[in-house]
């Protein structure tokens, strides 16, 4: 055969390989997105940032709590409907902070609960109630986290946290649901992690501001 008559062939085969090659490429990158994915603290809405100003806390481990007398973090962030929104330790009064994640089943059952504990009165006056959504996965259920949060009833000011879950590690998150008192002074009077039926709300918010 002349190497005229093989030029097509060789053209012809070249172009198979190219195609296989890009089909190839959008399977593994399919793939990889995938994995991705399913990490719960590499994904958030676009634009989202959280600056923190202070000194992060250590991560939360248990008692004795490390993070008890020192001062908290302040987080500068926004709401999800783009609302700026601050969370300044010693500004109006004692606070506790709940950090959420929508995927997160224990989040699921503890959200009840804190807005039964809500709605019966106990929640001490002075104590402000902010949270914080964070480990946004688009690919993870209940996402959008806002329409999650509003279908439950929650009401409290909520920050959206960033891709890096900054808030969350800046308050030495390890688990959800998790909950950061602060005192008046500005200074972490408690942390807990996990569902806490209302008795125990009562207890650690009353020990905290005791």
């Amino acid at each position: 055969m002349s190497t005229r008559s093989r030029t097509p062939f060789v053209i012809a085969a070249v172009l198979v390989v190219v195609a296989v090659a890009a089909v190839l490429a959008i399977v593994l990158t399919r793939s990889s997105d995938d994995d991705n994915g399913a990490s719960p603290t590499t994904t958030a809405p676009s634009g989202r940032t959280v600056t923190v100003e202070g000194q992060p806390l250590p991560d939360y481990e248990g008692d004795p709590d490390p993070a008890v007398g020192m001062t908290a973090p302040t987080l500068v962030g926004t709401m999800y409907d783009g609302t700026p929104m601050e969370i300044v330790p010693g500004e109006g009064g004692p606070m506790m902070v709940v950090f959420v994640a929508h995927w997160c089943p224990h989040c699921n059952d503890e959200i009840p609960v804190l807005l039964e504990w809500r709605d019966s009165g106990a929640i001490p006056e002075e104590l402000q109630i902010f949270g914080v959504s964070t480990a946004v996965n688009p690919a993870r259920p209940n996402y959008p986290p806002d329409e999650w949060l509003a279908d439950f009833g929650w009401d409290w000011p909520t920050m959206a946290d960033d891709a890096q879950a900054t808030a969350f590690r800046a308050y030495g998150g390890t688990g959800f649901p998790y909950f950061v008192i602060v005192g008046a002074d500005g200074t972490v009077k408690a942390r807990n992690s996990g569902e806490l039926p209302i008795e125990a709300l009562n207890e650690l918010v009353q020990t905290a501001l005791a």
